[in-house]
């Protein structure tokens, strides 16, 4: 079976770029496009770790990292961030909300899918 990731972005084109390239990595994608969303999806399933756009209608991705944290069940599911904001302001917020790592857009999508392998590794937690 394997591993299911949720991706949190509201461009159908990344989002589908993404899914396509980690399902050859042999991973399951789920995609929504916005934080209420991801969130629900988050306490109805399971998933080894979360892709999360910072620009998103209605809730912001800082707000949904810190949601994730707070949360005894998804508090130490991996999460990348990924974004287009590539201020310092930004980034710092993604950090200190508790990210995992952290890409700007445009990114290689096969280093998002070898971030995700190496992360999966509990030597590198």
């Amino acid at each position: 079976m394997s591993e299911r990731i949720l991706m949190v972005e509201d461009d159908p084109a990344i989002s589908s770029m993404v899914t396509d390239i980690l399902r050859l990595d042999g991973f399951e994608v789920k995609v929504v496009a916005d934080g209420r969303n991801a969130l629900t999806a988050l306490r109805s399933d399971s998933y080894v770790a979360v892709l999360l756009d910072v620009m998103l209608p209605g809730m912001d991705g800082i707000s949904i990292m810190r949601a994730i944290r707070e949360d005894p069940s998804t508090e130490s599911m991996i999460v990348v961030m990924l974004t287009a904001k590539t201020d310092d302001q930004t980034t710092w917020e993604g950090w200190k909300a508790g990210c995992d790592y952290f890409m700007t857009k445009p990114f290689d999508p096969a280093e998002l899918a070898a971030t995700l392998t190496r992360l999966r590794s509990p030597s590198e937690r």
